[in-house]
């Protein structure tokens, strides 16, 4: 997620979002979540625990 948002191969998804700040906003949210789930990644046990970290930086 941190290559494809900040490097040179960006997500089509995060570029089609024309209003720059709610881009900025949606790239910030994921981001953090890559954060967390590189930092804290022994916490998560099963898949089902990674969605509902996803749900909670929505």
């Amino acid at each position: 997620m941190i290559r494809r948002i900040i490097g040179v191969a960006h997500v089509e998804d995060f570029e089609s979002i024309a209003d720059a700040s709610k881009r900025a906003g949606c790239e910030r949210r994921a981001l953090e979540l890559a954060k967390l789930l590189l930092k804290e990644r022994k916490k998560f046990q099963d898949i089902n625990e990674v969605i509902s970290a996803i749900l909670q930086h929505q």
